[in-house]
C-alpha cells in the first residue's frame, strides 16, 4: 500500500520494546476514546499531586496517564517534509559513509515516538506481561481494562469536583448479552444475561466467498511440489520442497498468499446461529433432553471492541490457526442483534427448579448436613495427565490441570492450561501432600445442584459445570465466566 507519513497530536507511534505490539495495539486503542483521554488529561495534575513523589515511578495509573498525555503532546510532534524521509537519507550517503545530516535525520524520525518501558515494567510484575515473549493482545486489554477500572474507581474527587465526573473504562466498553434457551421437547424458554467486553466473533470458513478459487490454487501448489525433486536447492541452500511448501498458496515468489475471504457479516451470522446444547436439564420435564441456545445483545457500549476467533482446537486436541482474512466492514449494523424486549408473548418460561422432596424427607441426608467437611487428597487422572502431555504440554502442568478441573476431561484441562500456562508455578512440581482445601464440599458429587443446574442452562455441559463451580469455590458468577 502506499502510505504517507502524517504527523500531530494523537497521531504519536509507540515504540515496539520487543514483541511489545500487543501492547501498543491496546494503548493506541484507549488513546481514541475521546471521553477517556479527556478525563485523564483533566485530571492528571489532581492524580500526580495525589500520589507520593517516591511512588508514583511504580503507579499503574500515573504511567498510564503520561502515555495518553505524550501522545496528545506537541512535544512528540514533528514537522512533515515535502520529501520521503527514505528518499532524504538516500541522498545524504557518500561513498557508502553516512553524512552528519543522515544521522541527524535518523534521530529526528524517532522523536515522534513513546518508549512505554516504565509502565510495561509496572503492569508486568508478577505475571507473564513483564516478559518479552509474544502475548494475546485481547487478554491484554481485558487485563488492562480491569486494572485501570479498579485504580480509577479509587481515586478520590476534590470537593469542587463530583464524583460523577469520574469516567470508569469498563462503562465505556461493558455490554450485555441475552442468551436464550429453549427446551426442544416443551418449547419452554429461560433467559440468562451476562456481561462482556468484547463481542467475540467465530470465522466460518464455510462462508468463504473464494473457497473454489483457494482449492484449485492449493491442488495446483501440490502438483508443483509433486513433481519437483526433493534433491534441488536454490543457491541460497534452502531446499525448494521446505519453501514451497511454507507457502502453498503463493501464486508467485512477490504476491501475497492467497487465502480464504470469509465476509464480516458471516461471523455475525455465526454469533446470532442457533446453537445445540446436548444433555439440557430441562425443569418442565424434570429430565435432560435437547436444547437450543441463542444470543442477543441486550445492550450496546459506547465503544464496542470485536474479536475474531482465529484459535481453534482440532479433534486430535492440537491448537490451530485459522488463515482466513475477514475484512471490517466501514459501517456496522447490529440491528438484527438487538435482544427482544421481555416478556416475549407467547413464550411460557421454564419454572424454576425445586428442591426434591424425597431428599429433603431422607433423614440420613439431613443428619449428615451440618457435618464437618474433611479434607481429602485429590488424586490426578493418570488418562487425563498422558492425553495432555501428548498434547505437548509439561507433565507438571498437566496434572496442575488435572487436579485444577477436578479431573473433568482433557477438554476442561486444555481450556485451564491455556489460562494459566503463564502462571509462575505452572511448571513446578506438585506437593506430595498436595490436597484441595474443603474437597469435600467442593468436589463433583457435592457440586451444588442447582448452581449446576444454572450453568448447564447456559449451555455449558454438566461436567465443565461442576469443574468451574470447584475451581471457583461455588461462586456462580466467576464459574460463569471461568
Amino acid at each position: 500500500k502506499n502510505l504517507q507519513r502524517v504527523s500531530g497530536l494523537g497521531l504519536i507511534g509507540i515504540q515496539n520494546l520487543g514483541n511489545s505490539c500487543y501492547m501498543n495495539a491496546v494503548l493506541q486503542m484507549f488513546a481514541e476514546v475521546p471521553s477517556f483521554v479527556n478525563f485523564l488529561r483533566s485530571y492528571k495534575n489532581q492524580l500526580y499531586s495525589a500520589k507520593d513523589p517516591n511512588a508514583a515511578e511504580n503507579d499503574l495509573l500515573v504511567q498510564f496517564v503520561k502515555i495518553i498525555d505524550a501522545l496528545y503532546s506537541e512535544q512528540y510532534v514533528i514537522p512533515i517534509v515535502d520529501e520521503s524521509d527514505e528518499v532524504k537519507q538516500s541522498m545524504m550517503v557518500e561513498n557508502g559513509v553516512e553524512s552528519k545530516e543522515r544521522k541527524q535525520l535518523a534521530l529526528e524520525i524517532q522523536k515522534d515516538v513513546i518508549r512505554p518501558r516504565q509502565f510495561k515494567n509496572v503492569l508486568g510484575r508478577g505475571n507473564h506481561f513483564g516478559t518479552g515473549e509474544q502475548q494475546d493482545s485481547l487478554e491484554f486489554y481485558q487485563f488492562l481494562l480491569d486494572k485501570l477500572s479498579r485504580e480509577i474507581r479509587g481515586m478520590r474527587m476534590t470537593s469542587e469536583q463530583s464524583q460523577d465526573s469520574v469516567v470508569d473504562p469498563l462503562n465505556l466498553f461493558e455490554f450485555e448479552v441475552q442468551e436464550r434457551v429453549e427446551c426442544a421437547a416443551s418449547h419452554q424458554v429461560r433467559y440468562v444475561s451476562r456481561r462482556e467486553n468484547v463481542l467475540s466473533l467465530s470465522i466460518p470458513l464455510s462462508a468463504a466467498t473464494n473457497r473454489d478459487l483457494v482449492d484449485e490454487e492449493r491442488k495446483r501448489a501440490t502438483e508443483q511440489e509433486r513433481k519437483r525433486p526433493l534433491e534441488a536447492t536454490n543457491d541460497d541452500g534452502c531446499d525448494d520442497a521446505l519453501k514451497s511448501s511454507a507457502f502453498p498458496l503463493t501464486k508467485s515468489t512477490e504476491s501475497e498468499p492467497l487465502r480464504l475471504n470469509v465476509p464480516f457479516d458471516a461471523c455475525l451470522e455465526s454469533f446470532s446461529a442457533a446453537e445445540s446444547v446436548e444433555d439440557f436439564y430441562s425443569t418442565a420435564l424434570k429430565q435432560k433432553g435437547l436444547a437450543y441456545k441463542t444470543a442477543r445483545l441486550r445492550t450496546m457500549p459506547p465503544y464496542l471492541v470485536v474479536h475474531l476467533r482465529r484459535y481453534t482446537i482440532e479433534a486430535n486436541w492440537t491448537i490451530k490457526k485459522l488463515d482466513a482474512k475477514v475484512d471490517p466492514p466501514s459501517v456496522l449494523l447490529l440491528e438484527t442483534l438487538r435482544a427482544p424486549s421481555l416478556p416475549v408473548a407467547g413464550e411460557v418460561l421454564l419454572p424454576e427448579d425445586e428442591p426434591d422432596v424425597d431428599m429433603l424427607n431422607d433423614t440420613s441426608v439431613n443428619a449428615n448436613v451440618n457435618a464437618e467437611p474433611q479434607p481429602s487428597k485429590v488424586v490426578a487422572d493418570p488418562s487425563i495427565v498422558a492425553e495432555l502431555v501428548g498434547m505437548g504440554f509439561s507433565e507438571n502442568g498437566s496434572i496442575r490441570a488435572a487436579l485444577a478441573t477436578n479431573n473433568g476431561g482433557a477438554e476442561v484441562g486444555v481450556n485451564w492450561i491455556l489460562e494459566h500456562m503463564g502462571d509462575d508455578n505452572f511448571n513446578d512440581p506438585i506437593p506430595e501432600d498436595h490436597a484441595v482445601a474443603a474437597a469435600s464440599s467442593t468436589n463433583g458429587e457435592n457440586a451444588d445442584s442447582e448452581s449446576i443446574m444454572m450453568l448447564t442452562s447456559m449451555g455449558f455441559s454438566e461436567s465443565h459445570a461442576k469443574a468451574a463451580l470447584i475451581a471457583c469455590n461455588q461462586n456462580l458468577e466467576q464459574a460463569a465466566d471461568w
